[in-house]
């Protein structure tokens, strides 16, 4: 193998020691050091090849880390942006749909922590929530349950 390949090859490496990398985010980064597009191509489909980069895992990286903070379409955007094909993406988001309602609460909670007082404070926080890719109908649901957990909608939940 050519030293310049194996160079290109020691980058990848060091770049997917680091964290997770979409392919198009590896591929991104290495142009600028590859001799040429099909040395970058080969050295991008080895590093995948080999396992070290995989779009699925880098897909349930993203949601693991953002998706604390961040609603369902919010990740999609992120994911799509970021070079992942939704066949990739979808495993990951499926378990960031389950969790959903619950994160929508504890940004909600972290952030405003009160029910809103006037019109102007309630549509400042559902302004701020869709901002975060979380769906509207998760704040009526708030609202519904008069901000309370959305664990308390379960009738085995004697805490709420």
């Amino acid at each position: 193998m050519p030293r310049a390949s194996r160079s290109l090859l020691s980058r990848g490496i060091a770049l997917l020691a680091r964290r997770e990398h979409s392919q198009a985010e590896l591929t991104r980064k290495l142009a600028p050091h590859a001799e040429s597009p099909e040395q970058l191509e080969a050295v991008v489909a080895q590093l995948t090849q080999a396992g070290l980069q995989s779009d699925s895992r880098f897909a349930e990286s993203l949601v693991r880390v953002r998706g604390q903070g961040y609603g369902l379409a919010r990740l999609r955007q992120e994911l799509s942006h970021r070079g992942v094909s939704d066949e990739a993406s979808q495993p990951a988001l499926r378990e960031a749909q389950q969790s959903e309602a619950q994160r929508f609460y504890l940004v909600w909670l972290k952030r405003f922590n009160r029910p809103p007082e006037t019109l102007a404070e309630r549509l400042k926080q559902q302004r701020f929530l869709l901002a975060r890719g979380f769906a509207p109908g998760l704040y009526r649901d708030l609202e519904r349950r008069g901000f309370a957990s959305p664990e308390c909608e379960s009738p085995e939940n004697p805490a709420c």
